[in-house]
């Protein structure tokens, strides 16, 4: 009777301990994250793609998995939808309005280089002009260059602009079809530090403008940030820009549901 009673108490014992262990287990899994981030082939795909492998070999307690989208409005369609639990988005792509920023990824800012031979060396010199915007790797910037040169009362009648691969926009300048050249670009970018590099090696006058009131423009777009653009930060001798200057950025951010728990949240930011 006695071993019988002390097996029934060492059966409860482990199964006390079982059930210990699966608590603890199931409350130390680490929470996992689908994030919709996109296209492939972007800066922002593969920085995601690090960052979840960063985690899971760190043993971290949150885990992402990305899921590729074609970019930036599918991304802030999935999270609307309840497909994905975050995503990576542009700043002033207005089809995340409704989502929360987690964290600022990086961020790209507004570069405009003028053909001194043709006239161009402020803003306003961009009236009856001709205006291409390389296109990025993955998005289009185009409504925000129209949206910045309308601060200054620019309509799209005044400034002809035009989009193009940044290989075809490089030979429109140079051939002299553009007089200007407007890119949304990490400052210290390799393709844009590359295209002027090109521009000056092939003794292109170049005018780095100066995108007056910035602070004033932010002001209006929220979803603007103001920066300085640094002098010198496309090298050269003299430095190109001599001076620094003053202009726009926009961001790519980690965004999340307005829906997502809090627990989930305070994982997210504090992972």
């Amino acid at each position: 009777m006695k071993n019988r009673f002390l097996l029934h108490r060492i059966a409860a014992a482990f199964g006390l301990l079982a059930g210990c262990i699966a608590v603890y287990y199931f409350a130390t899994m680490p929470i996992t994250l689908r994030v919709a981030v996109g296209p492939a082939d972007s800066e922002q795909t593969r920085y995601m793609v690090t960052i979840s492998k960063a985690l899971q070999t760190g043993r971290e307690p949150i885990r992402f998995i990305p899921t590729v989208t074609a970019g930036s409005s599918a991304s802030a369609a999935a999270l609307e939808k309840g497909e994905v639990d975050l995503a990576v988005v542009r700043s002033d792509d207005q089809t995340s309005n409704a989502a929360l920023s987690i964290a600022i990824l990086h961020r790209r800012s507004m570069v405009i280089i003028g053909r001194t031979d043709l006239g161009i060396k402020s803003i306003g010199d961009l009236v009856g002009k001709n205006v291409i915007v390389p296109l990025g790797v993955t998005d289009s910037s185009r409504a925000l260059v129209e949206r910045v040169l309308a601060h200054f009362g620019f309509g799209v009648a005044d400034i002809n602009i035009t989009e193009a691969p940044i290989e075809d926009a490089e030979k429109a300048f140079v051939a002299k079809q553009a007089d200007a050249l407007i890119m949304v670009s990490p400052s210290a970018g390799r393709r844009l530090r590359e295209l002027v590099i090109s521009l000056a090696g092939q003794k292109i006058p170049l005018s780095f403008l100066d995108l007056p009131g910035a602070e004033a423009i932010v002001a209006r777009f929220p979803d603007l940030e103001s920066i300085e653009i640094p002098a010198g930060i496309f090298g050269g001798i003299p430095p190109r820009p001599k001076e620094a200057l003053s202009s726009v950025a926009i961001t790519y951010e980690l965004v999340a549901s307005r829906k997502m728990s809090d627990n989930r949240l305070v994982a997210v930011s504090c992972g």
